[in-house]
């Protein structure tokens, strides 16, 4: 399914039923509420940081399950809370390393990092993360390298 962004715990899960008991359910309506209170913690300690990086640190830093990269059954991967703290705890560590070119001229990680702040106060975060996307998929540089990954793993995964 093209809409799966994470795979989380979702089976066999012990939770609250009716008439104020609790029963085994399995299901998205079981992993999501583990993707939201990961997402939650995530951000309870990178409170400066917008919904688009946290979002990202959580794609980024998920394990690989399927085929490499993201696929319809596993999304980006096992959510990893653990792999997106790190990530946004080296707080952009080699972004100043990476420039790339667009038509607007040469470019670095911060101009892409204030340009999807500025996206995502101006649409909702998965609009602002395909902008985002199309940006990262529009530059060009490094030869022999695929420029998408690079810029996004750089620069929004630290």
């Amino acid at each position: 399914n093209s809409n799966v962004d994470l795979a989380a715990s979702g089976d066999q899960i012990f939770s609250t039923y009716k008439n104020g008991g609790y029963h085994t359910l399995s299901g998205s309506s079981m992993a999501s509420p583990h993707v939201a209170g990961v997402a939650a913690l995530v951000w309870s300690h990178f409170r400066s940081k917008p919904a688009i990086v946290i979002k990202r640190a959580l794609f980024d830093s998920a394990t690989d399950l399927g085929p490499p990269g993201r696929d319809n059954y596993y999304g980006h991967g096992l959510l990893n809370a653990k792999g997106a703290y790190t990530l946004l705890r080296n707080n952009y560590k080699n972004a100043h390393r990476f420039k790339f070119k667009t038509f607007g001229g040469i470019k670095d990680c911060r101009w892409l990092q204030i340009k999807a702040i500025g996206l995502q106060r101006k649409f909702d975060i998965y609009e602002a993360m395909n902008r985002l996307d199309r940006i990262c998929k529009l530059a060009r540089g490094f030869r022999k390298q695929i420029i998408y990954t690079k810029c996004k793993k750089t620069c929004f995964i630290l």
